[in-house]
């Protein structure tokens, strides 16, 4: 039963997006990007081919330590590397230690037996979820090496609540090995699918990655020009419902020499509308940054893949998803030791949790409570020298997941 309404949701995500195409550009590339992937795929004839697959860019952020490790260590292989969202497709789909990048096609039998014929995988690799069924199924029967990397579970996950777990539980059986980010994922798995035996704590691949981006900032000039040695408050990945306490926030602090450059989740010009009215003259785009800017405010950042690299020019980074739905990633700002302040819906994160009970990360439900903690970090010199070296400090000691995964796959054989 649980199959068949999977069956049926995959098909009506197909057609809505299909009915979406004239509306929104985003459900356009979604469609238009499948369209004649088997003739795309016709001619791949890749050596030894490692598939990757991630659900978008955050994803792939999370694999790329490991893509670009395999793409170093074994230049003999060809890398094949798929996207579900066009948000990871878009970005990087001219990425140069991948062969050839792709959209994964919607699941479905059919699509997942030609799928895999055609690019004959050697090894593939999940980054920690977008578990699609029939593809799973299919690698399983052809004996194909396959690894869910950088996972993470807990007990209110679907995965393991009626009427999904038993559907999950074979899902899950179908990988070859799991690799998880902690501990209690680990035990947790292990107690609940007594069944999977190949289940190694291994880490967070992010966190790799975001030690190599701190190493090797790029750089930003024109945000360099509108900071002018003011404080400045990076919010990355914010919804409506952060959008809203932002602009509270920044009202209330208008008569303080702070800077604020918000990097919205989704590039909607109602967002940006929004913020120009109610903050008047005090707003301005990226695209139209290029001079100083007497009595502007704050800076929206209207095109994708920045974030990671503006961090390094904030006194303090809020994390946008924490009021409304939940965080987004907070290791690339606590990799630069900035203080971090987020919503409280911060629970299915594990760094989240251990940097609050560090002191490092701050938990904030409204505008007033968001001033207060802005007014009490940024003069606190010692306070924030002192936030900076724990952050810094946890980011170093969870890094080395990376290493550790392929240590495994090469003990194994399996790469």
């Amino acid at each position: 039963m649980i199959l068949l309404v999977y069956r049926i949701s995959l098909w009506i995500y197909e057609i809505l997006a299909i009915c979406a195409m004239p509306i929104y550009p985003k459900a356009r590339k979604w469609v238009s990007g499948r369209k004649n992937w088997r003739k795309q795929l016709s001619t791949w004839g890749g050596k030894k081919t490692i598939w990757m697959h991630c659900s978008s860019l955050g994803e792939f952020e999370q694999g790329r330590p490991l893509l670009d490790a395999i793409a170093k260590e074994y230049p003999d292989r060809d890398i094949l590397l798929s996207f579900f969202s066009p948000s990871g497709y878009e970005i990087r789909k001219n990425y140069g230690n991948a062969t050839k990048v792709v959209y994964l096609p919607i699941d479905s039998p059919d699509n997942a037996k030609t799928f895999i014929e055609l690019i004959n995988p050697k090894l593939v690799i999940f980054v920690k979820y977008d578990l699609w069924y029939y593809y799973l199924k299919t690698l399983h029967k052809k004996n194909i090496p396959t690894f869910l990397i950088s996972a993470s579970f807990s007990s209110h996950q679907k995965y393991f609540k009626f009427p999904f777990q038993g559907f999950y539980k074979k899902i899950f059986s179908y990988f070859t090995g799991i690799f998880t980010q902690h501990e209690e994922s680990h035990e947790f798995l292990q107690n609940k699918l007594k069944e999977i035996t190949s289940v190694w704590k291994a880490g967070d691949t992010r966190f790799d990655r975001v030690i190599e981006q701190v190493r090797h900032p790029a750089p930003l000039k024109p945000l360099d020009i509108f900071l002018s040695e003011h404080d400045c408050i990076i919010a990355g990945s914010t919804w409506p419902a952060d959008d809203r306490l932002l602009i509270e926030a920044i009202n209330k602090l208008k008569d303080h020499r702070i800077k604020w450059i918000i990097a919205p989740h989704e590039l909607n010009p109602k967002t940006f509308e929004m913020y120009k009215k109610k903050l008047k003259n005090r707003m301005i785009l990226y695209s139209e940054l290029n001079a100083l800017h007497p009595g502007v405010q704050v800076l929206l950042i209207d095109n994708i893949g920045l974030l990671s690299t503006i961090y390094k020019l904030g006194d303090i980074a809020y994390i946008g998803g924490g009021i409304s739905k939940r965080i987004h990633n907070i290791q690339e700002p606590a990799a630069y030791g900035l203080p971090l302040l987020f919503g409280p819906r911060y629970n299915d994160f594990r760094e989240a949790i251990d940097l609050i009970e560090q002191q490092g990360a701050y938990v904030v439900d409204s505008s007033d409570q968001l001033e207060k903690r802005i007014l009490q970090i940024l003069p606190a010199t010692e306070l924030r020298h002192k936030i900076f070296q724990t952050n810094q400090h946890y980011i170093q000691l969870k890094s080395g997941a990376t290493r550790q995964i392929l240590n495994i796959l090469q003990t194994g054989k399996w790469i």
